[in-house]
């Protein structure tokens, strides 16, 4: 035991963002903090969704101040199982979750459902033959799930952190 404590004190970023996952990660952190071509809000998703996705609104109490009400938008569509879920406070709009199996929805960079795997690899710089690939920022606090089948791009998966 005290030789892990030891080796943690003189390299505290050998636990820093360690997971146990075999999921292949590779950082991206200009395309994990914009992963949209337009500006994060609730107005631009609607605008550019909204034709085929349903939106629903859940008041949500703030948890700093509890005399403010703060909007959760879930953007969905049952076809697909598609949801985008967005936290709106005062101050600014953050992704919640996302869960894309739509081609419709393209992110940055052009990344959809349906893409090929030598296509998303070839956008990112990266290779792998995993199932399932994470993308995301240096601390693994903003990740972004891509699942493969058959060689194409199947779903695309992102939970985030909100306190």
């Amino acid at each position: 035991m005290k030789p892990l404590i030891i080796a943690l004190l003189l390299f505290p970023f050998l636990a820093w963002g360690q997971t146990d996952s075999k999921i292949p990660y590779f950082q991206n952190d200009p395309f994990v903090s914009s992963p949209f071509d337009f500006q994060l809000s609730v107005t631009n998703v609607n605008m550019k969704f909204g034709d085929f996705l349903n939106l629903q609104k859940t008041p949500i109490r703030n948890v700093y101040d509890s005399s403010v009400t703060d909007t959760m938008y879930t953007f969905c569509t049952d076809q697909t199982k598609t949801k985008i879920k967005i936290y709106h406070s005062k101050i600014s709009d953050i992704i919640e979750s996302m869960h894309i199996v739509t081609d419709r929805i393209r992110l940055r960079k052009n990344i959809r459902v349906g893409m090929t795997r030598p296509e998303f690899e070839k956008t990112f710089g990266i290779k792998s033959a995993a199932d399932e690939i994470d993308i995301g920022d240096l601390e693994r606090n903003t990740v972004f799930k891509f699942s493969f089948s058959k060689e194409k791009l199947v779903a695309i998966d992102y939970s985030g952190y909100l306190e």
